[in-house]
């Protein structure tokens, strides 16, 4: 894979997660601060009803390869540690449920594109 390609493909991963960022810590702030549901499970349905969206994202614009279960089981495991990590923070941490989900989500951005590259999700070559 060409570094250009490499740097083009994580740009692209990283705006599209960017939008789903956004949407994933106001709608974890909404659910775990205001609404006052579970730190443990509001992520987890949040993330796994974006998660959908943004893998029809990906899709369109060429990012990943057309394999929904390759993608679904590279994601499970960083989703999984990504909603333990808001869990812990808010529960043990005292932080709120948007600051939480901020720091767990984007800490583990690099993480979900090295693990979608490394199960050949993320395309090789333009």
């Amino acid at each position: 894979m060409s570094r250009i390609h490499l740097i083009k493909s994580f740009s692209v991963f990283t705006l599209i997660g960017g939008v789903f960022f956004v949407l994933a810590v106001g709608l974890n702030a909404l659910a775990i601060d205001v609404m006052g549901f579970s730190p443990a499970l509001a992520p987890f349905v949040i993330m796994s009803a974006l998660f959908v969206g943004k893998y029809y994202c990906y899709l369109a614009t060429r990012i990943i390869v057309p394999s929904f279960w390759r993608y679904t089981v590279a994601n499970t495991a960083v989703t999984l540690l990504t909603t333990l990590t808001i869990w812990l923070l808010v529960t043990l941490g005292g932080l709120s449920g948007g600051l939480a989900s901020g720091l767990a989500i984007g800490g583990f951005v690099i993480v979900r594109y090295f693990v979608l590259h490394s199960a050949n999700v993320i395309r090789r070559s333009p």
